[in-house]
């Protein structure tokens, strides 16, 4: 099992006035040198401009409120992520 949350997960990230976060996908977003785990949208209003996402780790997290569904291939996808990750942006 990954410790990648899946896509619809809905969180509480530390150092954030705006508290719950959605899950929106796993894109990996290079910005100030530094690759982001989760791209997120404000829950529950979600994407109202481009301007609204925010990017944050898995270590950002404080409090899972609701995990998205996630069957085979999404588990799949997850397991093998870092290696994804290494391999379109090397350290």
């Amino acid at each position: 099992m990954s410790d990648y949350l899946p896509i619809g997960s809905v969180v509480k990230i530390r150092h954030t006035d705006k508290a719950i976060f959605m899950i929106a996908g796993y894109f990996p977003k290079r910005e100030s040198s530094k690759i982001f785990d989760y791209f997120s949208v404000p829950f529950p209003v979600g994407l109202i401009n481009d301007q609204q996402y925010f990017c944050f780790n898995k270590g950002d997290v404080v409090e899972v409120l609701h995990t998205g569904y996630c069957n085979d291939v999404c588990d799949e996808i997850l397991n093998g992520f870092d290696h994804l990750v290494e391999t379109f942006f090397p350290k």
